[in-house]
């Protein structure tokens, strides 16, 4: 299951800055430590759910990426990183959500189910199952990379 965070503009602008007084500047902190806040709980509550699906399925470009970065991921010392792939090589998440959500809000919060035509976009791993990542084989099926829910599991 992936979760889709539609999100809606503040204002026109189209730059990182929403405006230079510090109303604006606190609004706009203030909506991405919720959109921080709503990510996790949302993404924390469909990791516990998707105990009945065995795998990811993750574009390889983005497979490549977090293959690429394991040691930074690994480096992290929280209980469960949340890896947003269109952030990647990101690994600070306050940094990911700004990139992702420049002048915006979340307008919608809606559960999807990856599969080989909509890939997961964010996925959770403990540390643990990052570290269990290395040297493992993996199912490739055109773009898509079968990553595994619990990679310990696998090796």
């Amino acid at each position: 299951m992936m979760v889709c965070i539609k999100l809606a503009k503040l204002d026109g602008h189209t730059n990182n800055t929403v405006g230079t007084d510090m109303k604006q500047q606190k609004r706009t902190h203030t909506l991405r430590v919720l959109i921080h806040a709503v990510s996790v709980a949302v993404l924390l509550t469909q990791s516990s759910n998707a105990s009945d699906k065995t795998y990811w399925n993750v574009r390889k470009i983005d497979f490549h990426c977090l293959m690429e970065n394991l040691s930074a991921y690994k480096a992290l010392e929280d209980d469960q990183i949340i890896i947003f792939f269109s952030a990647c090589p990101e690994t600070d998440i306050d940094i990911a959500l700004s990139l992702l959500s420049k002048n915006q809000i979340i307008s919608d919060v809606e559960k999807i189910e990856d599969n080989a035509t909509t890939p997961a976009e964010v996925i959770t791993l403990t540390p643990k199952q990052i570290a269990c990542l290395e040297g493992q084989q993996f199912v490739e099926t055109g773009n898509i990379i079968e990553l595994p829910r619990n990679p310990c599991r696998h090796k």
